[in-house]
C-alpha cells in the first residue's frame, strides 16, 4: 500500500516478505539534499514505466525531486536507484473531502531498466468476486507503529460492492475505480489509520 506523506497506511498482522518474491515492487521516494524518504509503493508494468497512486506523483516535494529504489526488500537501504524522466497524473483524478477518485499515476524512467520484472496485469474484463483473496504488498506502518522498512504482505478477501457501500456511505463515495477487501471483524488489514476497524476500501 502507498500512503499519503509516507505514513497514512499500515499493515495489520501481515508478514515480512522478500523482494525476490515480489520483484515488481518499487519504493517511490522523495530526494532532497541527500535525504531519501519513502512515500509510496509502485509497480513495474514495463521496463520503462511504473504504476503508482496518483496522489503520490502529485506530492509537491516528489515533483521537485523524486527517485525510485528497486530490487530491495528495505525502502531505506540496498537495491538500485533509478532516476525519473516525468510523471503522468490521471486526467480525471478528483480529490474529494475524504477520498480520491481516479487515483492513478505513472512514472516514466529516465532510461529503460532491463532487469525490471513487470507485474502481470489482469485482463480488462476481469471481475473480483466476493470472498476471493487478494494480496496487498507494501511498506506501510505495522499495527503498533513498529518498523515499516521491511516489505510486508497481507492477504484479504474481497467484499461485495453492496456491503462496501453500506459501510462507507457516511464517509465517502465508493466508485467503480475502488474495491473493498478485508474481514468484518478486523484481524488482518491494510488500511487508512482512521478507517482501521473492519474491512477497508482500496483504490484499484
Amino acid at each position: 500500500m502507498c500512503g499519503r506523506n509516507g505514513s497514512s497506511f499500515r499493515i495489520v498482522n501481515g508478514t515480512t516478505v522478500d523482494i525476490a518474491d515480489y520483484p515488481f515492487m518499487v519504493s517511490v521516494q522523495r530526494w532532497k539534499q541527500d535525504e531519501k524518504t519513502h512515500i509510496c509503493g509502485g509497480t513495474f508494468i514495463s521496463n520503462l514505466w511504473i504504476l503508482t497512486a496518483g496522489h503520490c506523483v502529485n506530492d509537491y516535494e516528489f515533483t521537485q525531486g523524486g527517485i525510485l529504489r528497486v530490487e530491495s526488500s528495505l525502502h531505506g537501504s540496498g537495491g538500485t536507484f533509478l532516476t525519473i524522466e516525468r510523471t503522468v497524473l490521471h486526467e480525471r483524478i478528483h480529490f474529494g473531502p475524504t477520498g480520491i477518485d481516479y487515483d492513478f499515476g505513472l512514472i516514466k524512467l529516465a532510461a529503460k531498466f532491463e532487469r525490471a520484472v513487470p507485474v502481470r496485469l489482469i485482463a480488462s474484463k476481469r471481475r473480483f468476486l466476493p470472498g476471493e483473496l487478494c494480496t496487498i504488498i507494501g511498506w506501510g506502518m505495522t499495527k503498533n507503529t513498529g518498523d515499516r522498512e521491511q516489505l510486508r504482505m497481507v492477504r484479504l478477501p474481497i467484499v461485495s460492492r453492496e456491503e462496501c457501500y453500506e459501510v462507507y456511505y457516511a464517509f465517502d463515495e465508493v466508485t467503480q475505480r475502488m474495491l473493498c477487501a478485508g474481514y468484518a471483524e478486523g484481524r488482518q488489514d491494510a488500511c487508512e489509520v482512521l478507517l482501521s476497524k473492519g474491512f477497508n476500501r482500496k483504490r484499484s
